[in-house]
């Protein structure tokens, strides 16, 4: 979407007017970005309980550190320091040797530097400090449609709830307007919302026991919201004449998430009940360009992604 920033002053009695060309495209393509790659962070945090008989218990908890190099590629965003860390805890109860609830909580946080044409192309990369957090709470029931001493394929549906914040800021450029005022003037742009989101999810494992001490789990995790994130921007025209000052606010066009991920759990099983995992989904995802959304924008990052479990 391009914005012509359009602001009307008064000087000396007399009405100026001028067009500052701000293209919010880009913007709006970074944070929905940010929002696909949360997206396949949170799917790590989603354990899978498999191989469970009834009464079965499972506790996990999922810390995890990523670095993203670059968000999206055409156009490109690239990353700068930009970081982030994700905790999930959840747990499941097995109803009957088939049926299971479940439920998962975690959050995350990313932080750091963009770089892109963050007012358009004729201003060029522009460095952009940005944070983005997300709270999710997902939770259903399951199905095992296959469950011996070696296989066990589960399948899932449940519900999402998601509070999101985000800011975006970009660095100040120097305009001049060669067409009303003959000025130069500082420009500033920020993006910023917050607000819940709702929605559905629902997957398939694949969860594999090797000598009963190794258990490989791929799974496919589909994710899609109802509504969209509320994502407002303000862009800003400082002259060392108040007069020839202003600001306009408009709403950035992102996409409600709707996006298969997979996923790919490979962990070592205690004989106290205790197991512990590594989850390589999102790295798989980034490394072959396959698996998410996120990986589908040309995603580069880097993630550990760890899975600590107790069964009962």
């Amino acid at each position: 979407m391009r914005i012509i920033l359009t602001i009307i002053l008064l000087i000396t009695s007399a009405l100026a007017a001028y067009s500052f060309p701000y293209d919010s495209a880009y913007s709006e393509k970074a944070v929905n970005s940010i929002e696909d790659i949360s997206a396949s962070i949170i799917s790590d945090s989603f354990s899978p309980m498999a191989h469970y008989s009834a009464g079965d218990k499972v506790f996990s908890a999922v810390p995890a550190y990523f670095t993203i190099d670059r968000i999206m590629e055409d156009p490109d965003i690239d990353g700068k320091d930009l970081k982030g860390g994700a905790f999930g805890a959840g747990g499941g109860y097995a109803l009957t040797d088939q049926f299971m609830a479940y439920c998962i909580i975690a959050g995350l946080k990313i932080s750091g530097d963009l770089q892109y044409p963050a007012y358009g192309e004729q201003f060029g990369v522009i460095k952009s400090s940005g944070d983005y957090s997300l709270f999710n709470v997902l939770a259903g029931f399951g199905y095992d449609l296959i469950n011996d001493d070696i296989f066990s394929i589960p399948v899932y549906f449940g519900a999402n709830i998601q509070y999101y914040s985000s800011e975006l800021k970009a660095d100040t450029v120097s305009w001049y307007d060669n067409l009303a005022t003959f000025q130069t003037y500082d420009v500033t742009a920020e993006t910023s919302g917050d607000g819940f989101l709702y929605g559905v999810s629902g997957g398939i494992a694949v969860s594999a026991k090797i000598y009963s001490k190794v258990k490989i789990t791929p799974y496919l995790l589909y994710i899609h919201n109802f509504n969209s994130a509320d994502m407002n921007a303000e862009a800003s025209l400082v002259n060392a004449d108040p007069l020839l000052s202003g600001k306009e606010k408009f709403k950035l066009d992102v996409n409600s998430v709707s996006a298969f991920m997979t996923g790919l759990n490979i962990g070592y099983i205690g004989d106290s009940g205790f197991s512990a995992s590594v989850a390589l989904g999102s790295m798989l995802s980034s490394l072959t360009g396959y698996g998410s959304r996120a990986s589908a924008n040309g995603v580069e990052m880097k993630s550990f992604v760890l899975i600590l479990s107790y069964n009962m």
